[in-house]
């Protein structure tokens, strides 16, 4: 079962720097998450991790596509194909950390992402290494 579902996500940023007065941040972006499964957005500084996050949470203005959240569509088109969904970013339910004050400078990167995965109830009993 899907808990997290973006399809052709695109985020666009106002600039007086483009022809066409938007900058494109993210063009298409398909990304699906069941349950059960941990994910992670890898990327270079700058490369839209941020953005895509932002953008599921409703924080960001100029957004289109798709994004079903615990089966709850709240952007998109309905499937009738007549109505627009933009459910508000309150009504979300979804909360941010950002890394600048999230990260633990004394682990590494490795143990920074798999630290209170042993709070999950699916890993109890797993040992961390095998996390990492």
């Amino acid at each position: 079962m899907s808990v997290l579902s973006l399809s052709k996500l695109n985020v666009s940023y106002k600039s007086s720097a483009s022809s066409q007065g938007k900058i494109q941040i993210i063009d298409e972006l398909e990304l699906q998450v069941n349950s059960g499964e941990i994910v992670a957005l890898f990327g270079p500084s700058g490369g839209g991790k941020s953005t895509v996050l932002k953008a599921i949470a409703g924080l960001l203005d100029d957004v289109s596509g798709d994004i079903i959240i615990g089966g709850k569509q709240v952007l998109g088109i309905n499937r009738h194909g007549n109505t627009s969904i933009n459910i508000a970013t309150e009504d979300r339910k979804i909360g941010l950390i950002f890394q600048d004050y999230a990260l633990f400078p004394h682990l590494t990167v490795a143990q920074n992402v798999a630290f209170g995965l042993d709070k999950l109830s699916d890993l109890q009993g797993q040992p961390k290494s095998t996390l990492y």
